[in-house]
């Protein structure tokens, strides 16, 4: 059985020998959903930030707006642009 001081010891190791931004990202949210120092995550945004009901719901509405005003551009040209 691993002591608290081991366990931390080893989850820091593993984090400082990480460079993916993805796998910190979640780790991250975890260990906050967790603590209770964030509410319940629901998704991520482009940048892999995680996202409450709230701010996701606020990305939706931000869309469908820029969508009404005609800021779109067609599959095809995001295809072409990546």
């Amino acid at each position: 059985m691993f002591t608290l001081a081991e366990i931390k010891s080893s989850l820091h190791q593993q984090i400082a020998n990480t460079d993916d931004k993805k796998i910190l990202k979640k780790v991250q949210d975890y260990i906050r959903t967790q603590t209770g120092n964030t509410k319940k995550t629901v998704a991520y945004d482009a940048e892999l930030n995680p996202l409450t009901i709230e701010q996701y719901r606020a990305e939706v509405k931000k869309s469908l707006a820029q969508y009404k005003k005609g800021k779109v551009i067609s599959q095809d040209k995001m295809e072409k642009s990546i």
